[in-house]
């Protein structure tokens, strides 16, 4: 028969198994938190943010646990400190952007996706600029996305109006927090 403490570190390592770690950068008003989160296999950061990873924990559902965190001040190219972990409150939230998997990442689609049309937009929000990529069927989606039950929009090819730390301004994806939005538009065509 299995000791307590043995049965505790398989349930670990199975917990481990199931999870993905994934470096991000948290926008809010007052700071830029630099980091990692944990999201479940196969969870894109989007389903993360518009969740919880345990739906059962109280403090997931409002706070989004950041690990290995480094603050920086609005416009600050370095941290001003350091932190193990902390929680953003998900409704403080401007801006996520996606800097990679760090552990535990794969995808497998488990239907086909639909295709859907491309739209520069741009997105402003307190103290930053998000232009990036809208998917929809066309440009009357938008509307329609903006008063989902989801808080965070996704946008693909970001570049923002600051450079961020030393990651420069240009990412593959980021998850605006629709509650914060300014404007919202097309961009022009040249």
């Amino acid at each position: 028969m299995m000791s307590s403490g043995a049965t505790n570190k398989q349930e670990t390592k199975h917990l481990a198994a199931q999870m993905q770690r994934i470096e991000v950068s948290v926008f809010t008003a007052d700071a830029l938190y630099h980091g990692e989160i944990t999201c479940k296999t196969n969870q894109r950061l989007l389903d993360a943010l518009n969740s919880c990873v345990n739906p059962t924990a109280s403090l997931s559902r409002e706070y989004l646990e950041i690990r290995n965190v480094s603050v920086y001040a609005p416009g600050a190219a370095i941290p001003h400190r350091q932190l193990e972990a902390g929680y953003a409150r998900r409704g403080s939230i401007l801006c996520v952007v996606e800097h990679g998997c760090i552990e535990g990442c794969r995808m497998e689609r488990s239907h086909p996706m639909r295709q859907k049309k491309a739209m520069r937009a741009e997105v402003e929000l307190p103290h930053l600029l998000v232009r990036g990529s809208f998917f929809g069927e066309t440009w009357q989606d938008l509307p329609a996305a903006l008063h989902r039950d989801e808080a965070f929009l996704p946008l693909t090819d970001v570049e923002l109006n600051v450079d961020l730390a030393s990651y420069g301004r240009k990412f593959g994806f980021a998850a605006v927090n629709r509650e914060h939005v300014i404007f919202i538009g097309a961009e022009a065509r040249t």
